[in-house]
């Protein structure tokens, strides 16, 4: 059953509902994933909130109430960005998108 629409305003349809959205997330493949997150909480100082992959993600949505996460990936070389960009593509589902992979040496 879908939410009932509220009220129209300056043309958009809203809605009874919220989404909670995590805007700035990090994930990465299961293969690199545990060795990624220790190294970057080693050099920043930082502790990690999850896992680092995608199941860890949804796991930590799931205890949030969160109903979408962006995932933000980091190409450190510009050979990656092509593989990146296929494995982003790769885990997109519902509530799962994610931001273009980059590196300034290829804009």
């Amino acid at each position: 059953m879908s939410p009932k629409l509220l009220e129209k305003k300056n043309g958009m349809a809203y809605r009874n509902h919220t989404v909670k959205i995590d805007f700035h997330t990090h994930i990465y493949p299961d293969r690199v994933a545990f060795q990624t997150v220790s190294t970057v909480c080693q050099r920043a100082g930082i502790d990690a909130y999850a896992d680092g992959t995608l199941e860890g993600l949804k796991r930590s949505m799931a205890a949030a109430g969160i109903g979408l996460s962006v995932v933000a990936a980091v190409a450190t070389k510009p050979e990656q960005v092509v593989s990146i960009q296929r494995w982003l593509t790769a885990i997109r589902q519902p509530g799962i998108t994610a931001l273009a992979a980059m590196h300034p040496q290829i804009l």
